[in-house]
């Protein structure tokens, strides 16, 4: 079907492509046109009253301004349910070459046709094309031309302005052949009727002994020759949504004469529901927020949208409300330049049968700072939202997880502390130092000196470590905020039948069963609204309403049930709202985590500063401990060769000079070691 519908409009661009190169072909020793004026395609004639399943011609002609011409794409509208196309000439025509013959659709109201003038054509009255179309149904059907071009005859097919205007027909029923017929409930017959139960009522004629009537959806139908009998009113009640049409006929000294037809519409359903979508949120820093909203009607269709802006704040007056009363918009719908603070957008949509369906969506202008924290939880840049109970569960986490680390910093930098103030000795310098001593009980006084200076060092080199009336109807309450929070002003609309009547609201709270009285002022068509000028205190409530004109009182309406729940915290006059106290809470979680890790921050430091102290002092231990096996090799060489000056030949001498010999082996392979592995180090 696509492949097709492509393939047709390559054709037509193939065909119009084809038209202006034969134009171009004739017009090229032309002069160019000059564009001065727009190209008038107009509909005659542009109006009438036409009968139902009638038919009717209506040309279209072209007046190109003084301006030649060579090519026209022609699409008109009108409307499927009130005129079907019958069929379109084109045996007169000012057009020469059709690239595209008149096309219709009776289904979505489209004609379209595309043709050429090859040599051009300059012409005030030109006709196109003739259409014939049948009246359908009962209303005004109007005719227009939209997205249509006219090229210029100047070689290169230069696109011509074209202006036009609406044709409106009015489609009537054929004129009384029988009794005269008129409807209470429905005396317009072009006029849409919101109720579904529908009246008749007919002239009678002392001559007419019967009459035969139907209620069908088929504009001219003949009632059958059966009698309903003589009485000259009937009512059908619960009739569906749609155009009906009465027809009647009465039975005159044994004849039935002629038939009467009466149309009525109903539609008793309201438009579909909708939503109401803030841009570019609901909640938003923007103080002009864009308001979009669409829905449709099966029966009537869609006529108009009314909106009206609701403040919640005290502060909030009737330029940050918008208005009072409800004021007709289309969408996409700009607010005027809006203060700080919660308000409900109330939109309706209303049929043409006066039906309505109303929407309500809830927008708060705040701050840049409060942008992203609100009452449901944190909104990230995608729009996602984390519930505070996800937010304040990972804070917990994260603090404890921070708390844990900081413990276990703490008590290593403890540990570290004990070992720099208690300065312990490494193993395999103790091992080094009991050496030391062993060869002090050998060799004398200056290996000890030699051990009580590397001693002496390693203990001198501390560093301390610091931390740190029964006729009058009851108020209809149709628009109300049934769940609030106790930082939203209380609000509630309607109607009653009595125009300047005062309506008295009864608010009743469930728990303590204290009820508070309001009262306001209908307008001039019945319509009432009430605003709370003050917070309402959380808990659950009842809602219900009287009219009172005169001395005269309504019975209460129906009763509504309504929650407030806390939105803020209030601490005596004062009233927290709770983004400022997640706000508040955020900041002290951010300074609770900061100090966290400034103190693990701070920890590491120290350790690593303590550590770099013990590690000083090791080695200059360790330099200490080298230096006394250096003077331990000397004073054993100094030995060994002083005992072979005497030159003793005793099994005693022999025997010490093989020790100091072992003692002499042993120290010089602990220098190479110690060496050895301060290279490799």
């Amino acid at each position: 079907m696509r492949r097709q519908h492509l393939n047709k409009k390559l054709s037509k661009v193939f065909i119009l492509t084809a038209i202006l190169v034969i134009s171009g072909s004739f017009a090229f020793l032309r002069p160019e046109v000059a564009h001065a004026s727009s190209a008038i395609i107009s509909l005659s004639p542009t109006s009438g009253s036409f009968v139902v399943d009638s038919t009717f011609d209506v040309s279209v002609f072209l007046d190109t301004a003084g301006q030649s011409v060579n090519a026209v794409d022609l699409n008109i509208k009108f409307p499927a349910d009130r005129l079907q196309l019958v069929s379109s000439s084109t045996g007169k025509s000012i057009i020469g070459i059709w690239a595209t013959l008149p096309k219709f659709n009776n289904q979505t109201g489209e004609i379209t046709l595309t043709g050429g003038m090859p040599d051009g054509i300059t012409a005030s009255h030109g006709l196109i094309t003739t259409l014939t179309f049948r009246a359908k149904s009962v209303g005004s059907a109007v005719v227009k031309i939209s997205d249509s071009k006219v090229l210029g005859n100047d070689g290169s097919g230069t696109e011509i302005p074209v202006s036009s205007s609406d044709s409106i027909y009015q489609i009537i029923l054929p004129p009384p052949a029988g009794p005269v017929v008129v409807s209470e409930t429905n005396p317009d017959q072009n006029a849409w009727s919101k109720s579904d139960n529908v009246s008749f009522s007919w002239s009678g004629d002392a001559n007419v002994t019967a009459y035969s009537y139907m209620l069908s959806k088929t504009a001219v139908d003949i009632p059958d020759d059966i009698s309903e009998g003589d009485k000259t009113s009937v009512v059908y009640s619960q009739v569906g949504d749609g155009r009906y049409y009465f027809h009647i006929k009465a039975l005159r000294n044994g004849v039935w004469g002629g038939t009467t037809h009466y149309a009525v519409n109903l539609d008793a359903t309201p438009p579909a529901k909708f939503p109401v979508e803030i841009v570019p949120h609901d909640r938003t820093s923007n103080r002009q927020p864009v308001i979009q909203f669409s829905t449709t009607d099966a029966a009537s269709g869609v006529d108009h949208y009314e909106i009206k802006l609701i403040a919640l704040d005290p502060q909030g007056t009737a330029q940050n409300a918008g208005q009072q009363s409800f004021s007709e918009a289309s969408s996409p719908f700009v607010t005027s330049e809006l203060a700080n603070g919660k308000y409900d957008v109330v939109v309706r949509a209303y049929d043409q049968a006066e039906n309505f369906t109303e929407e309500t969506e809830h927008m708060e202008i705040v701050s840049v700072l409060f942008r992203n924290i609100g009452s449901s939880g944190l909104q990230l840049r995608n729009n996602m939202i984390i519930s505070w109970p996800a937010v304040w569960g990972g804070a917990v986490v994260l603090i404890l997880i921070l708390l844990g680390i900081a413990i276990l910093i703490w008590r290593r930098h403890h540990k570290v502390h004990h070992e720099l103030v208690a300065k312990p000795v490494p193993d395999h310098l103790q091992d080094q130092l009991q050496e030391l001593q062993k060869y002090r009980e050998r060799y004398g006084k200056i290996v000890a000196t030699i051990l009580v200076l590397c001693l002496g060092l390693f203990m001198g080199s501390n560093v301390k470590a610091t931390d740190g009336d029964a006729a009058l109807p009851a108020p209809v309450i149709s628009t109300i905020n049934k769940n609030i929070t106790n930082d939203e002003l209380f609000y509630a609309g309607g109607f009653t039948g009595i125009p300047g009547a005062e309506v008295v609201l009864f608010l009743q709270n469930k728990q303590t069963g204290e009820t508070q009285q309001f009262s306001t002022t209908s307008d001039d068509q019945g319509e009432w609204f009430y605003r709370h000028d003050t917070f309402l205190s959380p808990g659950d409530y009842m809602l219900w309403g009287q009219t009172k004109s005169g001395d005269n009182e309504s019975p209460p309406s129906a009763q509504i049930e309504m929650t407030v729940e806390k939105g803020a915290f209030q601490f005596g006059s004062s009233r927290i709202s709770l983004p400022v106290l997640y706000l508040i809470m955020i900041i002290t979680l951010l300074l609770i985590l900061g100090l966290l890790l400034s103190y693990i921050f701070y920890h590491l430091r120290r350790i690593r500063q303590k550590r770099k102290l013990i590690e000083k002092q090791v080695l200059e231990m360790e330099a200490s401990i080298r230096r006394g096996f250096a003077v331990l090799n000397r004073d054993i060489q100094s030995e060994l060769a002083a005992h072979r000056a005497r030159k003793r030949n005793s099994i005693q001498d022999q025997e010490k000079e093989q020790q100091l010999l072992r003692d002499l082996e042993q120290v010089e392979q602990h220098l190479s070691k110690e060496i050895w592995e301060l290279e490799e180090s």
